[in-house]
């Protein structure tokens, strides 16, 4: 499970590929 703080660092780096990598995480849990 990602972490609200860590979820945040990535989408300031890469907001696109970080939404899409939640959204699959969110999936998998």
């Amino acid at each position: 499970k990602i972490e609200d703080e860590e979820l945040q660092q990535l989408l300031n780096k890469n907001p696109c590929q970080t939404q899409k990598e939640f959204v699959e995480e969110l999936g998998v849990s």
